[in-house]
């Protein structure tokens, strides 16, 4: 899964710089990577949690001729432990992931409305690997309010997600994305923003994962 979720991130940026290059298309390639551009966090059912600096690829897509746009987004972290309910920490190595991307028609010029696909993925040294996605519906934004200032965001949810390996829990996934880029230059910004992900769980459970982010923006 893990694989399969950075395939598809790279898949995003790739076919976002190639509809720039052949077609009429305005594309926004966002790319956060590296130490400390992500700052995610996580909770699980159990109310442990854990954090560590991670990284965020993002991309939009915008056509010029049509009502249609495609956002979506890759994030991952990697912390080295838990800390329980009581405050006490225990080692353990897990990565987690979230990945989102939505095909939507612009109901006004910088706001669609779509649908999609969202996931969460998590799996340790101990070889738990836990997975929770599905279709999504959604809208995201790209507003400019000023000559050099754009603010963005992205709401989503999955109504119907099941835990994989844990066929007992379903639930709903809902997902949040804000941003604000600054334009150095025509084609470069700097951008941060914050990002959130839950899943509420049928049996009344629930975990989240979330953090700040911040990197750069190139505009083919």
């Amino acid at each position: 899964m893990r694989l399969l979720s950075m395939a598809l991130a790279w898949v995003l940026l790739l076919s976002a710089g190639a509809l720039a290059q052949e077609a009429e298309v305005s594309a926004a390639a966002r790319v956060e990577l590296g130490v400390g551009v992500y700052s995610g966090q996580q909770r699980s059912v159990s109310d442990e949690t854990s954090g560590a600096a991670g990284y965020q690829i993002s991309g939009l897509v915008s056509l010029k001729n049509y009502p249609v746009a495609l956002s979506g987004s890759y994030a991952s972290f990697a912390p080295k432990s838990f800390t329980d309910a009581s405050g006490t920490e225990f080692s353990l190595e897990h990565t987690v992931q979230v990945v989102d991307l939505l095909a939507g028609y612009q109901v006004l010029p910088y706001l669609a409305v779509g649908a999609g696909w969202a996931s969460y993925g998590y799996s340790d040294e101990l070889g738990d690997d836990r997975w929770a996605g599905g279709v999504a519906v959604g809208a995201f934004a790209d507003y400019p309010v000023h000559e050099r200032v754009r603010v963005g965001g992205k709401v989503y949810v999955v109504p119907a997600v099941r835990i994989e390996h844990l066929p007992a829990d379903t639930g709903t996934l809902w997902g949040l994305w804000l941003r604000a880029a600054y334009a150095l230059r025509p084609n470069l910004s700097l951008e941060a923003g914050y990002r959130t992900l839950k899943v509420d769980l049928e049996t009344g459970d629930s975990f989240d994962t979330g953090g700040l982010f911040a990197g750069v923006v190139y505009t083919f």
